[in-house]
């Protein structure tokens, strides 16, 4: 039964590494009502596991394989609520700062560019980051403050910028 052991082996592994990445959004999380997120971040990891060409089948690692770009791709985009969509929410274009973590949002008008449910008045935006150290097991977050605002058409030029 070696490559029984050797599968079993690499999905807790994928099992660990998703696990690692939703507690680093655990406080957003919650907020999501998508039950199958974490089936899908373990496939996500799984997918970038198999990126590991250095190590032997039964102790592939999500950590090397995320180093190539193909691995990194594979995280991009991910949405953590399939039930409300990234893309379908928010229909603007946005400019993240990979080294501060800063989004930028230019020319952002609320009336057009967000789907919001009927009545809503207002609305608020804060953005986290998170690093996640999958080889050593732990991560750091940071949020911006919240960004409040109305639900009124004009243009609204937003910095989020995550603090800590």
């Amino acid at each position: 039964f070696p490559s029984h052991d050797m599968r079993g082996s690499e999905f807790g592994h994928n099992a660990k590494m998703g696990q690692l990445m939703r507690k680093s959004v655990a406080n957003l999380l919650s907020l999501a009502k998508d039950y199958r997120v974490s089936s899908r971040m373990s496939q996500a990891m799984s997918r970038i596991k198999n990126l590991d060409f250095t190590s032997p089948r039964g102790d592939r690692k999500v950590w090397i394989g995320l180093a190539s770009d193909e691995g990194k791709q594979a995280l991009r985009g991910f949405d953590f609520n399939l039930n409300s969509p990234f893309n379908s929410v928010f229909k603007s274009q946005y400019v993240l700062d990979t080294t501060t973590g800063a989004v930028s949002i230019s020319t952002f008008n609320p009336g057009t560019n967000l789907s919001l449910p009927q009545g809503a008045t207002h609305a608020s935006f804060s953005v986290a980051v998170a690093s996640v150290d999958f080889e050593l097991g732990n991560y750091g977050t940071t949020y911006s403050p919240k960004e409040n605002f109305a639900l009124a058409d004009g243009s609204l030029d937003l910095t989020l910028t995550p603090s800590g």
